[in-house]
């Protein structure tokens, strides 16, 4: 049986300037990630000026519109509009979505809910959320 490997994608959300930055970065040997700006002609590498920066990783999935999901996205399922808004985790080996409530649990796997759900957002976009998280 051949497996499909995913494709490694990721995406920085940058505490400090609340932005997100997704491309033109790099991510050295030590972890550390620089922003790559193309000046005059030459590539420029220097490092973000916050410092705090969270690197999102694609998941390999789409929801069902077809946007790339990564983790720290907002789910939302519109087919159960009493469903609770889920985060896409990291749990486990795998990715999975928890609900946004403090005592949520971790749930389905997210290759089990991406085709019926939608992304509204990044856990860090929404403000309410982003304070928890940082």
């Amino acid at each position: 049986m051949l497996h499909k490997m995913r494709e490694h994608k990721y995406r920085v959300w940058d505490i400090k300037e609340r932005a997100m930055h997704q491309a033109g970065f790099l991510i050295d040997s030590d972890g550390a990630i620089y922003d790559n700006t193309l000046c005059d002609g030459e590539i420029q590498s220097y490092s973000f000026g916050s410092g705090k920066l969270i690197l999102m990783e694609y998941t390999g999935l789409k929801d069902k519109n077809t946007t790339e999901i990564f983790r720290g996205d907002i789910l939302r399922n519109d087919n159960y509009p009493e469903a609770e808004d889920a985060e896409v985790v990291w749990f486990e080996g795998a990715f999975r979505v928890k609900g946004l409530s403090p005592d949520a649990d971790i749930e389905e796997y997210l290759s089990e809910v991406n085709e019926v759900t939608r992304v509204i957002g990044t856990i860090f976009e929404k403000q309410e959320f982003a304070e928890d998280k940082e």
